[in-house]
């Protein structure tokens, strides 16, 4: 699925490579891959694709537990709505500062979703305006993520699991096999994960 994901983030650059002019993240940060996940929705098929294997992957997960499903805003509220309606689930939008008017009877899991996890700290964010006597967090779902351990780690702090459909390990390889970039390219790309700071 991975090879699949990345195959059709690529196709419709939804994520492009750049080693010779780095994108500059507003932090300053100086990056080889530029994300619009956003993308997605124009492609219908891809689209349908993306949505049935994050809906697959949550029911997989929770099964016959009950969850309601939030998209964090606002890259993530059109394929978060769509993944909700096909496992017919309540959904709300998840605002920074705007915590949901939905209050379930009882205290129900929650499952958030985005487009695109890079250092994490967005998603967590948004995670302390939930109201916690009406949702528990402890998933989130996404499209792709960098990879870094140190969002790992933020979100193991906040007992949240990450899962992604495809991550930046995974696309770079995937960009070799095509030919997109060669050995030394693909080292230098493995390098920004391993240390994006210093990278250059």
């Amino acid at each position: 699925m991975a090879r699949q994901v990345a195959e059709m983030l690529l196709q419709i650059n939804a994520i492009q490579l750049n080693l010779k002019q780095p994108f500059v993240w507003t932090s300053g940060l100086k990056s080889p891959i530029y994300c619009n996940n956003r993308l997605v929705l124009s492609y219908p098929h891809i689209r349908s694709k993306m949505t049935l294997w994050l809906a697959e992957a949550i029911q997989k997960k929770y099964k016959n537990r009950p969850y309601h499903i939030a998209g964090v805003a606002t890259g993530a509220t059109g394929i978060a709505s769509l993944v909700a309606h096909r496992v017919h689930k309540p959904y709300f939008n998840l605002y920074p500062n705007n915590p949901s008017k939905i209050k379930p009877h009882k205290k129900t899991k929650l499952v958030m979703i985005e487009d695109l996890v890079s250092t994490g700290k967005s998603s967590l964010g948004v995670v302390r305006d939930i109201d916690s006597e009406s949702y528990g967090v402890s998933d989130t779902f996404c499209l792709f993520t960098y990879g870094f351990e140190s969002t790992y780690h933020r979100f193991r702090e906040q007992n949240i699991k990450l899962h992604s459909l495809c991550d930046y390990s995974n696309l770079i390889a995937y960009a070799q096999d095509i030919n997109e970039i060669n050995q030394s390219q693909l080292e230098r790309l493995s390098l920004w994960k391993k240390d994006p700071t210093n990278w250059s």
